[in-house]
């Protein structure tokens, strides 16, 4: 897998965490987790940077942006 699939992947499943803990009645993990999540993409949004993708990048390789149509 690549560095971005990864990420897409571990922030859904930190919001599915959040939405369990939620439902389990740990409001203030939920609260926690949701702050934390909206503190680190207004990082990545503001500045271009996210310390997520930059650890994961160290460990996996980047996806390709574009696949050539014709070598397929």
């Amino acid at each position: 897998m690549c560095v971005e699939r990864v990420h897409r992947l571990m922030m859904a499943s930190l919001l599915a965490v959040s939405l369990l803990l939620f439902f389990a009645g740990y409001e203030i993990f939920t609260f926690a987790i949701i702050c934390f999540m909206i503190f680190m993409l207004s990082v990545w949004a503001i500045f271009d940077f996210c310390p997520a993708l930059k650890i994961l990048s160290k460990f996996l390789k980047p996806c390709n942006e574009k696949k050539d149509v014709a070598n397929v």
